[in-house]
């Protein structure tokens, strides 16, 4: 399904109210967001229990090279820290690895000269 003026259109042709249309939409909408909050934090969740796995072995590692672990005190704000700057990491990896888009000299003059207007 499609929202345009066209599915709203087509819906005020049948007799429905516009405002229970657009109360329907705001409806799915809402429950849309909610999932993706729902979703987002249940990755943010897994990324930070993993982080804490990684950090747990890299102090245990220390002990076994003979490292007090107390030295290694992790927070969770730097749990936090680390979750971060991994996800902008892994974007840069993301974006780098994307293919390219090719464009053409046009495009790029026509793009120059917008500057100017």
């Amino acid at each position: 399904m499609t929202i345009d003026k066209n599915y709203f259109l087509s819906r005020l042709e049948k007799g429905e109210n516009i405002d229970d249309i657009g109360q329907e939409v705001a409806t799915f909408m809402n429950d849309a967001v909610e999932e993706f909050h729902a979703k987002s934090a249940a990755k943010d969740a897994e990324k930070r229990t993993l982080y804490n796995n990684i950090v747990s072995d890299v102090v245990r590692l220390a002990e076994l090279e003979g490292i007090d672990p107390s030295l290694l005190n992790v927070s969770d704000k730097d749990i936090d820290q680390l979750v971060s700057s991994m996800t902008s990491v892994f974007q840069l990896i993301k974006s780098a690895t994307a293919p390219s888009v090719q464009t053409s000299d046009d495009q790029i003059l026509a793009d120059f000269l917008k500057v100017f207007h």
